[in-house]
């Protein structure tokens, strides 16, 4: 069984209490706060990736970079979605990354911190656009994925364990991948 800790709330009780069946984890103790926060670097490196590709960085220089994402951030025709499936795009981005984050421990700060930080490098990204809408968007979804985490996260953690431990489910698994 599963106990909230501070630090980390998938924290495994190191001694089941007896009548919980007394099996240990799987080996490397998979589905835990660790594990949560390397699928939500992951997860950020995607969308890092999506938000700057081509990788074709120009110079700008960072007082103009500052205030170009200052108006993005604050002007209304900027801050405004221009597109419906672009915004959607952006919530659906950040929903995984709310929830593998909130599993690892880490608040919501840290989703906007990083759906800005992304917004921000397109300014150096000749052909790219930074728009306030998008890092809204984004913390829209990253809260949302917050959300799911504290409403079926640890049921689902949980859920994927036992499937994780069970030979017969594991070797199925490993026939379809």
């Amino acid at each position: 069984m599963l106990y909230p800790s501070a630090a980390f709330p998938l924290t495994p009780n190191p001694s089941p209490p007896a009548g919980e069946g007394g099996q240990t984890p799987a080996r490397g103790r998979p589905l835990t706060g660790p594990w949560y926060a390397a699928l939500a670097a992951g997860v950020a490196a995607f969308i890092v990736y999506g938000s700057w590709v081509p990788f074709d960085f120009r110079p700008v220089p960072l007082w103009q970079a500052k205030y170009r994402f200052q108006q993005a951030l604050t002007r209304k025709e900027r801050a405004l979605p221009a597109s419906k499936s672009d915004s959607l795009a952006n919530v659906l981005l950040g929903v995984p990354l709310g929830f593998a984050l909130l599993a690892a421990a880490v608040l919501w700060p840290g989703c906007v911190g990083l759906a800005a930080a992304a917004e921000f490098g397109q300014l150096f990204l000749p052909g790219r656009y930074c728009t306030g809408a998008d890092v809204y968007a984004q913390s829209l979804g990253a809260a949302a994925g917050m959300a799911g985490w504290a409403v079926f996260g640890q049921r689902l953690t949980d859920r994927l364990r036992r499937s994780v431990a069970d030979p017969l489910r594991r070797r199925l698994a490993a026939r379809l991948l």
